[in-house]
């Protein structure tokens, strides 16, 4: 008895020591990697486009990758809202691992790391209220028909998703509204995209005075997005409760 409660003992004291352990290798890899930018061992010119670039793929993942994933899933048994809500707090979350770092490291404004942050906060609840809206739809389809999933209906979602987090950049140079060799400043084209939008945000504006800087355009722009997104979120709770048919039986009444 006393060796089987001096091993737990010995095993929670090494996991305790070995999760400090890692905490402490974590933390001491983040101060390396803050104190290289200001002694400008990187040097922020060469680091800007790709840290534009890790934010892009960030957006990539936050309105293309993940509802691909999630529509390629079973369906939830319940209202996929609550589910699709927690990812988006589980990415928001992380993705500032990612975004505040670079007030130090791409000497941006903190306004900037702000604004790309809630940027990004719209496009995961705009594209949340898409995805949550098409689950909820196939839910009822599979409950109300009887049917089984269908590749095709979940493919008209996707490209939906789409649509919704690319083709606010895509539209103006097909149809030529704006001239690409002369982008206006601010370009609201680009911010409403969330795969465009972290290269608006951060772009390089030396004529004010620092590496970037947001405009009264661009916030009035951020602040719609978020509106857009917290409406379309509360849209799809209230279709949520509304009721639906009961699923229908094989038989003859």
């Amino acid at each position: 008895m006393r060796r089987s409660c001096g091993r737990r003992r010995r095993g929670a004291t090494g996991g305790r020591i070995g999760a400090v352990s890692r905490d402490w290798l974590m933390l001491n890899s983040s101060m390396v990697l803050i104190r290289l930018g200001p002694r400008g061992l990187i040097d922020p010119a060469v680091s800007r486009p790709a840290t534009r670039t890790l934010f892009m793929l960030l957006a990539l993942g936050a309105t293309v990758l993940w509802p691909m994933f999630r529509l390629s899933q079973a369906l939830p048994q319940k209202k996929p809202l609550g589910g699709v809500l927690i990812d988006v707090l589980i990415m928001y979350s992380t993705a500032q691992i990612v975004l505040w770092p670079q007030v130090l490291l791409a000497y941006w404004p903190t306004h900037v790391i702000m604004g790309t942050s809630l940027s990004l906060l719209a496009w995961l609840l705009i594209t949340a209220s898409v995805l949550s809206f098409a689950m909820e739809k196939e839910r009822r389809y599979e409950l109300e028909e009887a049917g089984r999933p269908i590749a095709a209906r979940r493919a008209k979602w996707m490209v939906l998703c789409l649509a919704v987090s690319v083709g606010g950049a895509i539209l103006p140079a097909i149809f030529g509204w704006t001239d690409i060799a002369q982008r206006p400043d601010p370009d609201l084209w680009m911010l409403a995209s969330g795969v465009t939008s972290p290269f608006e945000l951060t772009r390089d504006r030396f004529w004010a005075g620092s590496s970037a800087r947001l405009e009264s355009k661009h916030w009035t722009m951020i602040w719609s997005m978020l509106g857009a997104g917290g409406f379309g979120v509360l849209a799809v709770l209230i279709h949520q409760s509304l009721p639906y048919g009961k699923p229908r039986s094989g038989g003859i009444s």
